[in-house]
């Protein structure tokens, strides 16, 4: 079976990975650094939820796949 793709923002993702997802938006340092906080705790809490957004530096080293970088 091919895999079924959406278009989100310009970026092509797998459906698999559509669901269930958490989009974090981080659009200044402090906000990206305590969406960071957040994002590694439920990445040990819920390994299998999707994390993507928009945000810098924090999210991105926290895991979180970032869409766009707001640096």
């Amino acid at each position: 079976m091919g895999e079924h793709t959406e278009h989100f923002s310009g970026a092509v993702l797998p459906v698999f990975e559509l669901m269930p997802t958490v989009f974090w938006l981080a659009g200044e340092p402090s906000g990206d650094l305590q969406a960071a906080q957040v994002a590694r705790a439920l990445k040990v809490l819920r390994p299998d939820v999707a994390q993507v957004g928009w945000g810098g530096v924090h999210l991105e080293s926290a895991g979180v796949r970032l869409l766009r970088n707001l640096d």
